[in-house]
């Protein structure tokens, strides 16, 4: 089974054009019959791991990887069931997940490593800082310290009363993009239908390591009532998670976008750059 999967891959890698970023491709086993792409930027010194949102791969950071290689050797994962990635039927619960990625930290044999997790991403951050946090230097969260990440029962709710009422129109339509793929990220296959990642499976508590938050508030495609709401929200779960996380520098952009380390690149690498020049 481990030799056709592999094959499958091979072949699907073979049918693509050739990728132009400056990264070397491997696959790495993390469970049984389930290899993950992983992609090697290049660096020296502290890890740094990148966790793409739901619906992305790795290449979702072909372009903002190799900013951060100045930084510390930098690695991308395919989250299973996207892209190369193997594609099982089972396994997108927040544990299996983030067991996942530590197997890769494994098989890399890397420590003290900074995660960065974009959307989704931040639940399988959670999952890493509260089961092996002796592995982790810190955890940035982009655009992913929601809910799925951090969720005290009854600390959410603190701020029911401030909250304005629900909008009862439909939403917006969504403004033009402010951002743009990288080319092999456009062209990677869709995931199966159906093969879902579970989010909020577990309500993360503790996140006891440096951490930095950075949240749209409110979003860049958001406009009147919606606007209101949607920062109001945000800021809810904001305030939550920096009670919860006295540790980590919680960050509030107003109408920045869901992908900001596209959007606002330079802003992110600033936060990024400064977050990593205090950790010991």
């Amino acid at each position: 089974m481990a030799k056709i999967l592999c094959l499958a891959t091979l072949l699907l890698q073979a049918t693509q054009p050739a990728d132009p970023a400056s990264h070397h491709v491997q696959m790495i086993t993390v469970d049984h019959d389930v290899q993950l792409e992983v992609l090697d930027f290049g660096g020296n010194g502290r890890p740094i791991v990148l966790l793409a949102g739901a619906g992305n791969t790795a290449h979702v950071f072909d372009d903002f990887a190799p900013k951060l290689v100045g930084l510390g050797h930098v690695f991308a994962v395919t989250r299973r069931g996207y892209g190369a990635s193997t594609r099982p039927e089972s396994g997108f619960d927040a544990v299996r997940l983030g067991e996942d990625v530590f197997a890769v930290l494994e098989h890399l044999s890397l420590s003290k490593s900074v995660l960065i997790g974009h959307s989704i991403a931040g639940q399988e951050l959670s999952y890493l800082a509260s089961k092996h946090a002796d592995r982790l230097a810190g955890v940035i969260y982009l655009e992913a310290a929601y809910r799925y990440a951090y969720d005290v029962p009854g600390e959410f709710e603190k701020d029911f009363p401030s909250l304005p009422p629900p909008p009862s129109t439909p939403p917006p339509a969504p403004n033009a993009a402010r951002y743009v793929f990288p080319d092999a990220e456009r062209r990677q296959p869709p995931p199966k239908p159906g093969q879902n990642i579970v989010s909020a499976s577990q309500h993360f508590t503790e996140i006891p390591v440096p951490a930095l938050a950075i949240f749209a508030s409110p979003h860049d495609v958001m406009t009147g009532d919606f606007e209101k709401f949607d920062e109001a929200m945000t800021e809810r779960q904001a305030r939550a998670f920096e009670r919860g996380v006295p540790q980590a520098r919680v960050l509030r952009w107003p109408h920045a976008s869901h992908y900001l380390f596209i959007a606002q690149e330079r802003d992110v690498l600033r936060e990024i750059t400064a977050f990593l020049a205090k950790l010991p």
